[in-house]
């Protein structure tokens, strides 16, 4: 049995329901069946090139500066 990709969506009722084509062949023998999130964690080399290009010249407003806290005061060590 070759291993192949489906993707599906968890309905709204916190269920997930499958259909998967399997060949007759395969029939009475066992599979595994792998559950992951699909986020934008899981973005490939071309779609997170894509997505950080996107964002570029987006920044809206002026830049701020944060104050420099005071200096620590310390004591002499000698």
């Amino acid at each position: 049995m070759d291993r192949f990709v489906v993707e599906s969506a968890v309905g709204s009722d916190g269920v997930l329901n499958l259909r998967l084509p399997l060949e007759l062949a395969s029939a009475n023998r066992g599979v595994r069946v792998t559950v992951e999130d699909i986020d934008a964690g899981t973005l490939d080399r071309d779609q997170r090139q894509q997505l950080f290009l996107s964002l570029a010249g987006s920044w809206q407003g002026d830049f701020e500066v944060m104050p420099d806290d005071p200096p620590e005061e310390r004591t002499d060590l000698s």
